[in-house]
């Protein structure tokens, strides 16, 4: 009965208002606080980016908008929904292991990328551009197979999900070519799934 509820809540978001089934207002906890002034630039674009455009229906509920709390709770991601009212929608713990594996993995590709730049033609680049945009692509599905059942997100918005939760976690100090590369992922992804669907 539930499954049948949500699915028919996707169908209805499609004919909805949009201010209904989306986030409006993301809140980070404490837990994510940093003394770098780069670092929460970082965060603030990628939380503009996520408020920007996004698709965001909890299941069995009929419709926000919604604000979400991030924080972090042993080790995971936790994700708290409430409506603009101030009613609680659902709360849920993310497992960061697969997450951070991809976030070492997108940093060390961003790395070589600047080496090839120094030493190798434009068909390298092209290669680690392409092993860049599918570990975006990877992180984006991981998201939304592990919100899927309490949450329906479609594909743009956890692209855009895994920027934020990359600037949350990346605790280095990043630079903001870092930054940009993983926009240009996200973009280029987006573009892409855009072309296909035509």
């Amino acid at each position: 009965m539930a499954t049948f509820a949500f699915t028919v809540l996707r169908e209805e978001a499609s004919t909805a208002e949009t201010d209904v089934f989306r986030l409006y207002d993301i809140v980070l906890s404490p837990g994510f606080g940093c003394n770098d002034t780069r670092v929460e630039r970082e965060r603030t674009l990628a939380i503009r980016g996520l408020l920007e455009n996004n698709v965001f229906i909890p299941a069995a509920h009929q419709g926000g908008p919604y604000r979400a709390e991030m924080g972090l709770a042993g080790g995971r991601l936790a994700l708290t929904i409430q409506t603009k009212n101030g009613d609680d929608v659902l709360s849920q713990l993310v497992s960061l292991t697969t997450i951070r594996r991809l976030a070492k993995d997108y940093t060390r590709v961003c790395a070589n990328y600047f080496d090839v730049i120094r030493y190798s033609g434009p068909g390298l680049l092209e290669a680690i551009d392409v092993t860049r945009r599918g570990i975006h692509e990877e992180a984006a599905r991981f998201l939304k197979d592990e919100l899927a059942g309490t949450v329906y997100i479609d594909a743009d918005t956890a692209r855009r999900l895994f920027t934020l939760v990359y600037a949350l976690l990346d605790r280095r100090g990043p630079t903001s070519e870092d930054y940009r590369r993983l926009r240009a992922a996200e973009c280029e992804s987006i573009s892409a799934s855009e072309t296909d669907a035509t």
